[in-house]
């Protein structure tokens, strides 16, 4: 029994003069061919591995084109100056004297800084979680073409944190100061212009700070007003 296995794995080799045999190429096993994963192909081509990507081609594209937009504005003429202003305006020291000034100025003032002191915090820790789990370059570092005219605060890009606590600080006038409400929403709008127009965040990290801001002064909102 045993010589009978070892001859059935022994290689055919033609008996002298007797002509070639020739083994069918289709019958011969190609061990060494390379072949994708059927789970990865699958997921490659599923309906919503496709929408992400074009969702994500999508916002690439509309990031350059903003960046490229808001950089060809000239740092040093009347507009670049007043976008850095505007810029810097939202570093933090603003907000302490604004909290002063509606507690002292408003007839609700205090119940606008107990929902500043609830929606601030709230968004600060939001926003920091966020840096650290997405982890996204600014883009100056990616993009050579892209020129940084400010210091960055830290090394992540996304949500931008200096537009969510502008629109912060916007929303809680909209809601406490309704009067005063387009300088208010004006001056988030032109800090996000400006994060761009600088070089240090993209569109798509304005459009998530400022969704983040409203979206923190509308949930605290729920109790404090």
């Amino acid at each position: 029994m045993m010589d009978q296995a070892d001859n059935n794995h022994k290689p055919y080799r033609p008996a002298p003069g007797s002509p070639e045999r020739r083994v069918p190429r289709s019958t011969v096993p190609h061990h060494r061919e390379l072949r994708r994963d059927p789970v990865q192909d699958q997921a490659d081509t599923t309906p919503s591995a496709t929408r992400l990507v074009v969702l994500r081609q999508g916002l690439n594209s509309l990031d350059a084109l903003f960046s490229s937009l808001f950089q060809s504005i000239d740092p040093l003429g009347r507009f670049g100056r007043m976008l850095l202003g505007v810029s810097h305006s939202a570093d933090g020291w603003l907000y302490p004297l604004l909290a002063c000034a509606f507690y002292f100025g408003l007839k609700d003032g205090q119940r606008f800084l107990m929902h500043a002191l609830v929606a601030y915090p709230l968004q600060l820790i939001l926003q920091e979680v966020l840096k650290r789990a997405v982890r996204r370059v600014r883009p100056f570092e990616r993009f050579s073409v892209i020129h940084r005219r400010i210091g960055a605060p830290d090394i992540y890009s996304f949500p931008s944190g200096h537009t969510a606590n502008a629109v912060t600080m916007s929303m809680l006038v909209v809601l406490h100061a309704p009067a005063l409400s387009v300088p208010a929403v004006l001056w988030g709008m032109l800090v996000g212009v400006s994060r761009i127009a600088l070089g240090v965040h993209y569109a798509t990290d304005v459009i998530a700070g400022a969704l983040l801001g409203v979206a923190c002064v509308l949930f605290t909102g729920i109790w404090m007003l």
